[in-house]
């Protein structure tokens, strides 16, 4: 038998970093807190953001037995 699906919440916090430079480009920040175990993880960049949700969501997905296409 099936189990329902689950689901995961997240806040995600974004804001910028600016160096007294002005020439510098402003850098964008991120932070994810999961709802369930208030544990918070903080980004230097997007990529890295997407990279742990892919790899945590990836890993929820295994211990269920799911697999997923490299698309979705």
């Amino acid at each position: 038998m099936l189990k329902p699906p689950r689901y995961q919440v997240y806040l995600l916090r974004c804001w910028e970093e600016r160096s007294s430079h002005a020439q510098t480009p402003i850098i964008w920040r991120y932070s994810l807190e999961d709802s369930h175990t208030g544990e918070r993880h903080g980004f230097a960049d997007i990529d890295a953001l997407l990279t742990h949700l892919r790899s945590t969501l990836s890993l929820l997905s295994n211990e269920r037995g799911i697999t997923q296409h490299p698309s979705e």
